[in-house]
């Protein structure tokens, strides 16, 4: 309603009412029209740290990356993070990239 005011040419340079305003009118107004606030649902608690493989993954994907050959490719990378990272572990792009070069 509120930005349906802003566009009327016919107010242009009036001070217009708040969104908080306009609320306070409705529910004088007409307390029947305006719906009832639904209240909150509590904020969900911070999950804690993983205790045992498989309890935390993390994922990121990306997609439509530009091959050399104009092809698009999409990467997606699951990650347990309840195991600690390791050096001798190499991202299966790097493996299919030196199979492909064999």
């Amino acid at each position: 309603m509120l930005s349906e005011l802003q566009r009327d040419p016919t107010l242009t340079g009036l001070r217009l009412p708040s969104r908080s305003r306009l609320a306070v009118l409705f529910k004088t107004a007409c307390p029947e029209l305006v719906a009832p606030r639904r209240p909150r649902s509590p904020p969900q608690p911070a999950p804690g740290a993983p205790t045992a493989v498989h309890e935390c993954w993390q994922l990121d994907c990306q997609e439509a990356l530009p091959l050399a050959d104009d092809h698009r490719a999409s990467i997606c990378t699951l990650r347990d993070l309840s195991v600690p990272p390791s050096s001798s572990l190499r991202p299966l792009t790097s493996r299919a990239a030196a199979v492909a070069a064999a």
